[in-house]
């Protein structure tokens, strides 16, 4: 499989702390500061990412206000232990979707995304199932690039390369053991952005 292209990959910040678990547990609880900070943290990379899909100012910044409406709107479902970067670029892609859907211009916002080389027969697909295969690849490329460095390092094998763990173990010079155990880590990760998903889905239901 390929990877998704870095115009698409929303910009890498450091995985979850105890501070951030603790901030988002407040906003789960319902506590409007620490929303207000999660907004502070979170709002300028949502808003460079879609500006980069958009290539629209004013239709970047509305976007980035709906996801942190619709983030406060679902607050009760937040996971906060969860990969809330997957979920917060998970959900400005919806919000996009949801403003050019209104305004009858889902096909010139997601032009690009057509002549991809992650989707060879996109020509065939509509818009709306272009953006879902890039939604699929945006949210694994988050869960990888969280990862420290030697599991990202084994899973991109594991993943891209489709290399058995002995072979990434004789390729790095680990044991087998140890590949295996990186391998099921960075499958557990995966089962935690898909979890986020879920609850976005619910949320939005």
């Amino acid at each position: 499989m390929n990877q998704t292209s870095t115009n698409n990959i929303p910009p890498a910040l450091p995985p979850n702390g105890r501070a951030d678990t603790s901030l988002l547990q407040r906003v789960k609880e319902g506590d409007q500061r620490a929303f207000e900070q999660v907004y502070y943290r979170w709002y300028k990379p949502v808003y460079g990412f879609m500006l980069k899909t958009t290539r629209s100012n004013e239709d970047a910044q509305d976007i980035a206000q709906e996801v942190f409406a619709r983030i406060w709107k679902m607050r009760e479902k937040i996971e906060p232990n969860g990969n809330i970067q997957a979920l917060i670029f998970v959900i400005a892609r919806r919000a996009a979707v949801d403003l050019y859907r209104r305004a009858g211009r889902m096909n010139a916002v997601f032009a690009d995304e057509r002549q991809t080389e992650d989707l060879p027969l996109s020509t065939e697909l509509s818009p709306e199932e272009i953006l879902e295969a890039h939604e699929t690849q945006l949210l694994l490329q988050i869960a990888i690039d969280s990862m420290p460095a030697r599991q990202r390092e084994v899973f991109s094998l594991h993943y891209y390369e489709n290399l058995s763990p002995a072979e990434i173990a004789q390729r790095l010079g680990m044991s087998y053991e140890n590949v295996r155990k990186q391998i099921w880590n960075g499958k557990r990760q995966l089962r935690d952005v898909i979890s986020l998903m879920i609850v976005f889905l619910m949320g939005q239901a």
